[in-house]
């Protein structure tokens, strides 16, 4: 929306919330821990509703007054760590990733809906960006040993007081 970047609830350019009972930026219980052999997950999608559990409940939309069309030809995605007692936080289990979905923190079956409503799964011209590669980093994982998982972007870092 002219440019603006809202990544959470409060900007009046992004989206509306419908619920409640699902706060923009809240934390995710049960978290998951590292090497557990039983991990945590949510369940996320984005068709100009903002859709979460597996059951696909609408948590909020973007209204159409904001976009001149109903598809897009660019998409930008990605997360942030952010705490007001310290500069640089960890992020997911507070080591750098090593592309193990038992050892790192991850978003997995990464795919996008096409304006004929067809799914890309594989997802493989994505392009990686971290503003701080000494205390965090991203790696964007298309070829998964772990074939039920899809595309995979591992993340992870000790933060900028490591």
């Amino acid at each position: 929306a002219g440019g603006q970047q809202c990544y959470n609830h409060q900007c009046d350019v992004g989206m509306i919330s419908v619920r409640e009972d699902y706060p923009i930026g809240m934390s995710m219980l049960p978290a998951s821990e590292r090497g557990a052999k039983t991990s945590y997950f949510s369940s996320f999608g984005l068709i100009k509703w903002f859709e979460f559990g597996t059951d696909a409940e609408e948590i909020g939309f973007w209204p159409s007054n904001l976009f001149r069309q109903s598809s897009g030809n660019y998409l930008e995605w990605g997360g942030e760590v952010f705490t007001a007692s310290l500069p640089g936080p960890q992020m997911g289990y507070g080591i750098f990733p090593f592309e193990h979905i038992r050892y790192d923190a991850y978003v997995k079956r990464v795919a996008i809906l096409d304006d004929n409503y067809n799914f890309d799964t594989k997802v493989d011209y994505m392009e990686s960006f971290s503003d701080d590669n000494a205390g965090y980093k991203v790696i964007d994982f298309v070829k998964s040993e772990f074939q039920e998982a899809g595309h995979v972007i591992f993340y992870g870092g000790p933060g900028l007081d490591h």
